[in-house]
């Protein structure tokens, strides 16, 4: 399945694991065609699917590995390392650090400025998983505190910027 869903769909590859309906995926996509936006920003906003589950999804259409944050231990070391604004502004969570690579992740493992960024502050190799946007708040939540409000960090601009990634890789 994996060489399968390399440029399927979003809705597709959702439809394929079973996690959304055809009828839903229709009612997804009457809704982009009347109001515009991302397709995963719509599914997840109407209840269709979870946020890790478009989290899978993506990793999956870009081909990159998936790690669900449910079961991670949080590291609040190596988070302290970064700092909650480090984290929240480049969207990711530290997992593990190992002699040479620092495992990560991301919500948008594509974004290689965010992954520069993270190798400038580490001089470590960065080992990128997709994590889900709510996992990420919230292993940062439980480290430096705060509400979900003003951690909030928005997932129609990470589908956006994820989207913007992958075109420009097609040029």
């Amino acid at each position: 399945m994996e060489s399968q869903s390399k440029g399927q769909r979003i809705g597709e590859i959702l439809l394929d694991h079973g996690i959304l309906s055809r009828e839903e995926l229709n009612k997804a996509l009457e809704t982009q065609k009347a109001k515009g936006g991302l397709i995963g920003a719509i599914l997840v906003n109407s209840g269709f699917v979870k946020e890790e589950d478009l989290a899978f999804a993506l990793a999956k259409q870009f081909n990159y590995p998936f790690l669900s944050l449910d079961n991670v231990t949080v590291n609040r070391n190596l988070m302290k390392e970064f700092g909650r604004e480090f984290l929240l502004e480049n969207c990711f969570v530290p997992i593990e650090k190992t002699r040479d690579v620092l495992t990560v992740a991301l919500a948008d493992p594509s974004d290689d400025e965010t992954i520069k960024k993270i190798q400038s502050k580490t001089n470590l190799s960065i080992l990128a998983f997709v994590g889900g946007v709510k996992q990420i708040e919230e292993m940062i939540r439980r480290v430096f505190g705060g509400t979900k409000e003003s951690d909030s960090i928005k997932t129609d601009s990470i589908l956006k910027k994820a989207a913007e990634d992958k075109m420009k890789d097609k040029k």
